[in-house]
């Protein structure tokens, strides 16, 4: 895949910055555990991680001065967006730009880091790669390297996302005590701009109108590090909307105009997934009402229900039920690796009104799966869906609403999407 080491031609060294292994699997950890053993079969490729596991600043300061030591001027790759500012002979991966448009949505001392180094690292190194047109265009245009630098290479799918089997799809439902019946499935980071408040908003409005069979499986982690509280994110975006500054991207433009916080008949409402700074107090709010629930970042340890939710269970939660919380949402918190394929295919519709997006991962895995796809139509998403799924504006709740209403009424869309 990475064309330009010639990998075809000549046997190539070079070396790896693995330190991020050590980190719980998404989208950039994931990126580099499906690359590595493929450029071993055409490549010398040398492992560089710290000798004993370790996050935050400890791993930065071995990135930035014990890694270029065990160099000895040898061609580095870094996968995941950072890597150490004196290495020149280095190609580095910049998966988004996040941190320098929306540093808001970031933990402030993370988001400091990064707009610090990524600039100055993209300037500095030989050659940059990202996968997507889009962060191509945002890199050159914040960072000021010239295009020819920077090499798309688009994300693939790897090949146990097709074909699953029906025992795998029980295998995820039983593994993930997942609720009777059918679901639409949201799968990623819980973090600000996976826009998570305005999909249960739109979720709450079509649910009456539904088949009660039917729920919504929310599934994911936060990581406290990296991620502001999503209520903090949530207000930053809505003064960034005040503002008119709106959200860039290659294909179109969108004021905020569609940001529906009040339900029917004008009142005011709250609702959304909030979090404190640490990431252990959730809680949704809908007209007035309050249901709360803390979340055991180290995993499950017992269950209690999600507020206003008969049967659902949230992993080592405590939770103060309301009649009047959103209806059939279930919250699985982070999934095995080994079960997302049966989670995906087992899905009726894969909803993803992300805001912001370097590519997307998790849309293209459910299409690989066979399952239609709702998204939002900003940044690399239009990219990454083409006209394989349906993309509506993510600042719209009554265009997600329609989005899904569509996905689960209409059979034959669904069909001719999967």
């Amino acid at each position: 895949m990475l064309s330009f080491f010639c990998i075809e031609k000549y046997f190539v060294r070079f070396a790896v910055n693995t330190r991020v292994l050590a980190h719980p699997t998404t989208g950039v950890e994931r990126y580099l555990l499906e690359l590595l053993p493929r450029l071993q079969r055409h490549a010398d490729v040398r492992q560089c991680s710290p000798s004993s596991s370790m996050s935050g600043v400890r791993a930065h300061i071995w990135e930035q001065m014990f890694l270029p030591l065990k160099l000895k001027g040898q061609l580095l790759w870094s996968p995941a967006n950072t890597g150490p500012l004196v290495v020149k002979n280095q190609v580095v991966t910049i998966h988004d730009v996040v941190p320098l448009e929306h540093p808001e949505w970031l933990n402030p001392r993370f988001a400091a880091w990064y707009r610090f180094l990524m600039p100055r690292l993209a300037r500095r190194v030989r050659k940059v790669i990202t996968v997507s047109n889009y962060s191509r265009d945002r890199l050159v245009a914040l960072t000021g390297i010239p295009g020819e630098k920077v090499a798309v290479i688009a994300n693939g799918v790897n090949p146990r996302f097709f074909n699953i089997s029906q025992e795998q799809i029980i295998a995820a439902r039983n593994g993930l005590n997942l609720p009777p019946g059918r679901y639409v499935l949201s799968l990623g980071s819980v973090e600000p701009r996976k826009n998570l408040p305005r999909l249960i908003e739109a979720w709450t409005r079509i649910a009456n109108r539904i088949p009660s069979d039917i729920s919504l499986v929310i599934a994911g982690a936060r990581n406290a590090r990296v991620f502001a509280a999503a209520e903090t994110g949530r207000r930053a975006m809505k003064n960034e909307q005040r503002r008119g500054g709106g959200f860039t991207t290659t294909t179109r433009r969108h004021d905020a105009t569609g940001d529906s916080q009040r339900g029917s008949g004008g009142k005011r409402r709250k609702l959304g997934i909030t979090s404190s700074e640490r990431g252990g107090d959730d809680s949704s709010r809908r007209a007035g009402t309050q249901a709360s629930w803390q979340v055991d970042p180290a995993g499950p340890t017992e269950s209690a229900a999600l507020p206003g939710n008969s049967g659902f269970q949230i992993p080592g939660a405590k939770s103060s039920a309301t009649a009047d919380a959103p209806p059939r949402i279930y919250y699985l918190g982070r999934v095995s690796d080994s079960l997302l394929p049966g989670l995906y295919a087992g899905a009726l519709a894969f909803a993803y009104p992300s805001l912001y997006e370097g590519f997307g991962l998790p849309p293209l895995e459910a299409m690989a799966a066979g399952v239609p796809v709702l998204t939002g139509d900003l940044t690399s998403l239009p990219e990454v869906i083409g006209d394989a799924g349906i993309m509506v504006n993510p600042l719209d709740v009554d265009a997600l609403a329609n989005g899904l209403l569509q996905l689960i009424e209409n059979q034959e869309l669904r069909s001719r999407l999967s």
